[in-house]
């Protein structure tokens, strides 16, 4: 899931999973204000014992207060009165890479302080909390009336912002108007952020992501995937940047984490901020998926990561630099990849017709519901239409944007030739004034030889891919100046390039000449591509009214069938709430697994002897001695990871687990591989979020990290109780 992911079943069945909690699964990702009666009934039918106002309330505190979205797209949970927030390693990986060096690499050693003032800043890093959320669907749609789609734009957005301006003047927090169920309900949601953050303690790469990218989407698994980070404010409890004089933060609710554990079939529920999904696509979107956009991200992925794994494998210092991007991008192709297998597997596509079959069946026999009939028709001219485009922007992002650093760094000063023409001093001197550091720090992940060979592969990929006049225009000069030999024009664009190095980059910033940037091979490189993907997103943008109109129209009669309280919305980065049950599966015949594994079987996988298999040294020392504290099961062995039915996607990475009373006991960090289908479909049957066990992270932070002075900040639940501090 790191962004944040392995059937036989009969496909009547499947559309019976697949279609609802509708048909009583654990499926749904549940905005709060919109879990009605029948749901909570639902909920304590299954095993919780919290009392709903406990796990949100419009008039006090509760658990969600506790649980906050990070800025670089993960969830996090408050579990002291001191501000401190868990979340998984891999969420920060880019802040760790940041704050590291040769010297001292933070994602390799890890890092755990000895006390507060010990604390890492973790620049560029902020959570926000959800304060507010009302539905604001009847203020919105009141100024649209019959309009077409784009004069619904137009008028959502007017009304919108005057009620984003109205919260935040009577609040003081950050407002924002979400879209739900393709424009059929609004809600405002208000924000409160805090950007002072730091880091606590952090487990090294060898146990947070305990046999590397390979075990990605993957179970069993053995990974110690959490940070402990700190919210500050300044000294009045307000949100604050970094000062010295801040204080820790006081939350409105902090959690409790139970170490009594769980079996198979407890009740389990969780919130979080997943990101994305699409759970109401049609035939033919899912087909565009599957045929065009996952294989084509696949396959440009692929040779993007091919090429960085080379050159990290070769060089410690290059890993550094290139860590989370890789990490990222391997991660998105694994996912293609996975995704489409899955939705073959669970033969989604036959789902998916038999949905919109008796979807159109039950209009053709309502009154008065004509204007839906035509829906999928106008998604599905619009999707063909668009596929094109997509298919050019994915190559122009993904392929050249994305991959190639000095793309990225010249992307900062397209702005510069045409200043430079028209003589606009003001904007010359914006546009060149950095400073020498902060030219450096451009350049600070980037390594020249990975990046020469990333080029030449890249630019290789496009003209097998890439016809004619879908070619950015320097195809043509590699053509008349190179004979057409992209290698030529690579060796000729890194031995003269300003944008590939920092040197000759200031030096063009001193005195920069029109004529010189109009020669420069790496910014021509920039503008033809930037032009044709602007031209190809003018496209995608003509096309979007129409498609937009179709998706509205089909999910506002999907819920017009369903009713409201019985179809949650597409994720969208919103607060979302899930439950489940603790569970293993069945991937096949074959195969079944349990729901639950120990780093003693941890130990037992170095046999494998792979790469990113080797314990350390001081987690077998304790193994050996079986020295666990009150962590161990009842067998006698340290829990690491395990699995629940809890509907999860990317985003939902450090989201809490809680059992039936809002205790944490653990926290997500990824799917697996079955369940790749998540952000399309669940199956309560093998969808698994894969969670690390709270038992665990208490077990690092006191016996290998020994950091006793943490422990006072806990509320531990023993036996049902809270005993507070747990001591040797």
């Amino acid at each position: 899931m790191r962004s944040a992911f392995r059937s036989v079943r009969f496909p009547l069945l499947l559309l019976v999973l697949l279609c609802s909690l509708r048909a009583g699964a654990a499926e749904g990702l549940w905005l709060l204000p919109e879990m009605r009666e029948g749901l909570r009934d639902t909920l304590k039918d299954r095993g919780m014992e919290l009392d709903f106002d406990e796990l949100y309330s419009v008039y006090g505190s509760s658990v969600e207060d506790a649980v906050c979205h990070l800025s670089n797209g993960g969830t996090g949970a408050v579990v002291s009165a001191q501000g401190l927030v868990l979340t998984n390693q891999h969420c920060i990986l880019s802040n760790l890479q940041a704050l590291s060096s040769q010297k001292k690499n933070y994602i390799e050693e890890g890092f755990c302080a000895a006390g507060r003032l010990q604390e890492i800043p973790l620049p560029g890093l902020s959570v926000r909390f959800t304060r507010v959320v009302r539905d604001v669907s009847r203020q919105i749609l009141s100024f649209v009336g019959d309009a077409t789609q784009e004069e619904r734009d137009s008028l959502v957005r007017a009304a919108g912002q005057r009620l984003i301006d109205s919260a935040e003047k009577k609040s003081g927090w950050e407002a924002e108007l979400v879209r739900l169920r393709a424009g059929s309900t609004w809600h405002l949601v208000e924000y409160q952020t805090f950007r002072d953050i730091r880091l606590v303690a952090v487990p090294p790469q060898r146990i947070a992501q305990f046999g590397g990218e390979g075990e990605n989407w993957q179970w069993p698994r053995h990974a110690g995937d959490f940070a402990l980070l700190r919210i500050y404010t300044d000294a009045e409890r307000k949100p604050a940047t970094y000062a010295e004089s801040n204080v820790p933060y006081t939350p409105r609710w902090n959690l409790k984490v139970c170490i009594d554990g769980y079996k198979e079939g407890d009740f389990t529920m969780s919130l979080g901020y997943p990101g994305r999904t699409e759970r109401y696509l049609t035939v033919a979107q899912l087909q565009q998926r599957m045929q065009l956009i996952n294989p084509t991200v696949g396959r440009i992925l692929g040779a993007r990561g091919r090429v960085w794994k080379r050159h990290m494998e070769a060089s410690p210092a290059v890993a550094l630099k290139y860590a989370a991007r890789y990490a990222q991008s391997e991660n998105l192709r694994r996912k293609a990849v996975g995704e489409n297998a899955a939705i073959r597997r669970m033969k989604t596509l036959e789902v998916k017709r038999k949905e919109e079959r008796a979807l159109a069946s039950w209009l053709a026999r309502q009154k008065g519901m004509g204007k839906y009939l035509d829906a999928t028709d106008r998604i599905r001219r619009a999707t063909l239409q668009r596929s094109p485009a997509i298919r050019r922007v994915l190559y122009y992002r993904e392929g050249l944007a994305n991959s190639l650093g000095f793309y990225r760094i010249a992307s900062r000063f397209r702005g510069l030739q045409a200043a430079l023409e028209r003589e606009d001093s003001q904007a010359i001197d914006r546009i060149t004034g950095l400073s020498g550091e902060a030219i450096e720090e451009l350049y600070r992940d980037y390594d020249v030889a990975t990046d020469r060979e990333m080029a030449s592969t890249m630019l290789k990929l496009l003209r097998q891919q890439l016809q004619g006049e879908d070619l950015p225009a320097f195809y043509a000069l590699i053509d008349s100046d190179f004979g057409g030999d992209i290698d030529r024009f690579v060796d000729e664009l890194f031995r003269e390039s300003a944008f590939v190095s920092p040197d000759r980059l200031k030096k063009l910033l001193r005195r920069p000449k029109a004529k010189y940037l109009q020669q420069d091979l790496g910014m021509r490189l920039c503008l033809s591509t930037h032009a044709k993907m602007w031209e190809a997103l003018q496209v995608l943008q003509g096309l979007l009214p129409q498609l937009e109109e179709g998706q509205r129209l089909y999910q506002a009669a999907w819920m017009a069938r369903e009713g409201k309280v019985r179809m949650y919305p597409n994720a969208n980065g919103t607060l979302r709430f899930s439950y489940g049950r603790v569970e293993g599966y069945s991937p096949d015949a074959v195969q079944n697994f349990g729901p639950a594994t120990s780093l003693e079987e941890m130990v037992l996988r170095e046999g494998e002897q792979l790469e990113g298999f080797e314990v350390d040294e001081r987690l077998r020392g304790l193994c050996s001695r079986k020295d666990y504290f009150s962590y161990a099961t009842s067998a006698g062995e340290m829990p690491l990871n395990f699995l629940t039915t809890n509907d999860v996607v990317g985003g939902n990475s450090g989201s809490p687990i809680f059992n039936a009373r809002g205790e944490v006991i653990g926290l997500c960090f990824d799917a697996n591989s079955e369940g790749l289908i998540g952000e399309v479909a669940y199956s309560p049957r093998v969808s698994r979020s894969i969670n690390l066990d709270i038992r665990y992270v208490l077990f690092y932070l006191k016996k290998y990290a020994e950091a006793f002075w943490l422990f006072g900040e806990f509320r531990v639940v023993k036996d049902g109780h809270e005993e507070g501090v747990f001591y040797d």
